[in-house]
Formats: C-alpha cells, sequence, structure tokens
C-alpha cells in the first residue's frame, strides 16, 4: 500500500517537471529531437595532437630560455661589447630600458633571483628596488615628450622673441 502510494506521488512529480519544461522545450528546441548529445567526429588524432601540443610547448620554452639566455649574457657582458648584442628576443620596451641602464642596475638583474629575471625580461613589474620597470621607463619617456613639445603659447613666445630685433648695447 505504502509503496503505490510512493509510486503516485513519484509520478505526479515527473509529470509536474514534464509539463513545466514543456513550453521551454517548444520554445528553445528539442521538443521532438531525444536527448542524445550532438555527434563529434576529430579532425585530429589523439597521438598527433598531443605531438602538436608538446612541439609547441618546446618552442615556447626555446623562445624564453633564449629570452633570459641574451638577458643574462647582455648583463654581464662589458660595456663596450653591449653595443654589438642581438637583443631581438626581448620586448622592444625591455630592450630600448636595458639599452638605456647603467652598469650598477645591470649587476642588480644579473644577481637577482631568476623569478625576478624573468618579470623584467618579460616587461612585467617586479618590486626590486634599484631596478627601473618598463611601466615606469614608459612614462618617464612620455613627460619628457610632453615638456620637450610645450604648448603653442610657449612656441608663440618663442618664435617673438626671435623675430625681435636686438637691443642695443651702448
Amino acid at each position: 500500500m505504502l509503496e503505490r502510494i510512493l509510486r503516485a506521488i513519484a509520478k505526479a512529480i515527473d509529470t509536474t517537471f514534464a509539463l513545466m519544461r514543456f513550453p521551454f522545450q517548444y520554445i528553445f528546441g528539442g521538443l521532438f529531437t531525444p536527448n542524445t548529445p550532438p555527434a563529434f567526429t576529430p579532425m585530429e588524432s589523439t597521438s598527433s595532437l598531443a605531438d602538436r601540443l608538446s612541439n609547441e610547448t618546446k618552442g615556447e620554452l626555446e623562445r624564453t630560455k633564449d629570452k633570459m639566455d641574451t638577458l643574462i649574457r647582455y648583463c654581464d657582458a662589458e660595456p663596450s661589447i653591449r653595443e654589438t648584442f642581438d637583443l631581438s628576443p626581448l620586448k622592444p620596451e625591455v630592450r630600448n630600458l636595458l639599452i638605456g641602464m647603467d652598469s650598477n642596475e645591470l649587476l642588480l638583474i644579473k644577481k637577482s633571483p631568476l623569478s625576478i629575471q624573468r618579470k623584467f625580461a618579460n616587461g612585467e613589474p617586479h618590486g626590486v628596488e634599484g631596478i627601473p620597470t618598463v611601466q615606469a621607463h614608459i612614462k618617464n619617456l612620455e613627460e619628457k615628450r610632453a615638456n620637450e613639445s610645450g604648448t603653442l603659447a610657449d612656441m608663440k613666445k618663442r618664435l617673438k622673441a626671435y623675430a625681435q630685433p636686438p637691443s642695443p648695447s651702448y
């Protein structure tokens, strides 16, 4: 008796959920389709996908090693030799910053931990006192350019000063 009551309650609940689901299935589709997932046939085998991903990972590691090797060798080099270094593995902003650094800052980079060197090579903030960051370097360059260009009024004043004849010196 209890079993029949529980079955009736379960059937009523299933019917209620089916009726609640019906309008959504009608609106969004899936009313007359079976509940099977869509078919998927991969275009690439598992082994070739694994090989491709491992090759890409190895290539990324080589680029990172090359970047770090370039940075450390540049920091180790004498000032006369630094001018001939190929800094192409590094980002342009990091290259410009490295070229403008003095020997003490380069020594700090050389002696800093590998994680700090990696952050510097990627142009990220590293948090080491005495080593400039790429963001600060870019900000300084922008401020310098803004100060050098001047305003239109400053340019007009300078032009007027040049246009006036010199005062007599007697």
